[in-house]
């Protein structure tokens, strides 16, 4: 199970067949013809997909021997808490009880599938993998748009619990990463400034041999 996941984790193919499920139920034949792959192919990739638990099967609802599939949210936001996890070597088991089930967070993760789906069929970007995406997530909530900085948000968050929450998650993990980071960049810009980084021979340069 551990080696399969891993593998549709970078595993283009499969990420297609999510993306073009997208957060509708959907029949193997129909997801094949979006994305141009044969419907016996498509039937044995979602197989490997539920094997990961990404897909669910709809046992209640088939038409004519055709199998519904819907992507299984809480899992991509279970397995995007072990993303962070490797990331930053943080334990982040109670938060990720939590988050995972707050609906800003599944938000978030399928938002994230639907506009790299739509760059994948508007513009032709190549079809990105699903730790790829997680990486764009994550690098986002960090360092590019942090949501608990937007003040709309935070404003909005003051009567709402569950977005007060997710909120307070994003603040936790950009602290922990900005703390526990060395700030290279920032002490190469003082040195510039303060005329210091030109002064001595960096470290570690062999001397010249006279």
């Amino acid at each position: 199970m551990v080696n399969i996941k891993r593998e549709t984790l970078t595993h283009k193919s499969h990420n297609k067949i999510l993306l073009a499920i997208g957060e509708e139920k959907d029949y193997a034949a129909s997801i094949g013809k979006k994305i141009g792959l044969e419907r016996s192919d498509v039937k044995q990739q979602l197989d490997q997909l539920r094997k990961t638990n990404y897909v669910l099967l709809d046992e209640t609802k088939q038409h004519k021997n055709k199998k519904l599939y819907s992507i299984n949210w809480y899992q991509l936001a279970l397995d995007f808490f072990y993303y962070i996890e490797k990331q930053t070597k943080r334990q982040t088991y109670a938060t990720r009880l939590v988050i995972a089930k707050n609906k800003y967070f599944i938000e978030l993760l399928k938002s994230a599938f639907a506009q790299n789906y739509e760059d994948y069929i508007s513009h032709k970007t190549p079809i990105k993998t699903i730790e790829e995406i997680f990486n764009e997530i994550f690098m986002q909530m960090v360092f590019y748009l942090p949501p608990h900085h937007d003040a709309e948000l935070k404003n909005m968050s003051k009567k709402n619990k569950k977005l007060k929450s997710f909120l307070e998650f994003t603040e936790e993990l950009y602290n922990f990463v900005l703390t526990n980071q060395t700030d290279s960049v920032g002490e190469f810009y003082r040195r510039v400034a303060e005329e210091k980084l030109l002064e001595k021979e960096p470290a570690g340069r062999p001397k010249n041999k006279k």
